[in-house]
């Protein structure tokens, strides 16, 4: 921290523990809007770009229960790890929805419509 302010780097030092406290923290101090846009979100494993792909196309990949539960898929353009919006990713939404006050969580559809 203290050689980056030597350098005239913006920085700011955390000294919170919990994960919530840290987030709202970085959003009051760089104005950071906490949002999850799955679309623009890189694989975590090789940081290579996802593609969104239809459940279909996955059926060789995934359980019958995973592909009929969920109707939105990322696949890695690299590593080929797939991803779908399960109970991490509302998890997530929840959370960074709370912090930024929403009354309501907007998050992507990630469960089948019942039918």
């Amino acid at each position: 921290f203290e050689k980056a302010l030597k350098k005239r780097v913006k920085a700011h030092l955390i000294e919170k523990s919990s994960n919530v406290d840290i987030l709202k923290e970085l959003r009051e101090v760089f104005n950071i809007s906490l949002t999850i846009n799955p679309e623009k979100t890189r694989c975590p494993k090789c940081n290579n770009p996802l593609i969104k792909k239809n459940p279909s196309s996955l059926i060789n990949s995934l359980p019958e229960k995973i592909l009929k539960s969920y109707n939105i898929f990322f696949v890695c353009t690299n590593c080929g790890s797939i991803y779908w919006m399960g109970k991490h990713f509302k998890s997530m939404t929840t959370i960074l929805s709370e912090i930024r006050g929403d009354k309501t969580s907007k998050s992507y559809q990630s469960k089948k419509a019942d039918s």
